[in-house]
């Protein structure tokens, strides 16, 4: 419903200069599709670092999985079947073949993108440093981190200091 999904950059420009813009309609399912179709479109560029990549990964993982999950009478759910009406592979293994990875990479990206969003919840400039790699950290402490945030048996004042540390800018205080 005339909405863009990608070249937003290229759009805005044009607009500046004036210039016509030409666009190609496409359609879509549902959003859920659309949005599988921008992941898709984003993982075939070169310009992602490592964690943006995780959690395109993890995204196209979580759609996919609410896409087939939701209705076994969609096409996409029939996409995945063999003639034997047998699921083809885990949702894992599938992503995993498609983008040449493992299919640990591809649970360890769904982990990642969890983590991240805690910390997005809470902290949402620590998140996007974190993911624009502005701050060097690895993706186990990142992990170690969401895992605390979202963990219903971590002590409150540990929580809060988590929060505190986020807020601040202090990641490495958070993983300590």
């Amino acid at each position: 419903h005339d909405i863009l999904l990608d070249g937003h950059n290229r759009f805005k420009i044009c607009q500046e200069l004036g210039k016509m813009v030409r666009t190609t309609e496409l359609n879509f399912e549902d959003r859920d599709h659309a949005m599988l179709w921008i992941i898709n479109n984003q993982l075939g560029r070169r310009n992602l670092n490592d964690k943006q990549f995780s959690v395109m990964i993890a995204t196209e993982y979580n759609l996919t999985k609410k896409i087939e999950g939701g209705d076994k009478k969609s096409e996409d759910y029939k996409k995945s079947l063999d003639e034997n009406h047998q699921v083809i592979g885990s949702t894992r293994e599938r992503i995993a073949t498609k983008h040449n990875v493992t299919p640990w990479k591809v649970q360890t990206s769904v982990e990642l993108a969890e983590a991240l969003d805690a910390i997005k919840e809470v902290a949402p400039e620590m998140a996007e440093k974190l993911i624009t790699e502005e701050i060097d950290v690895s993706k186990k402490n990142i992990t170690l981190v969401g895992l605390a945030l979202n963990s219903e048996d971590a002590p409150e004042d540990l929580k809060e200091e988590l929060i505190s540390d986020l807020k601040e800018g202090n990641f490495q205080e958070a993983v300590e």
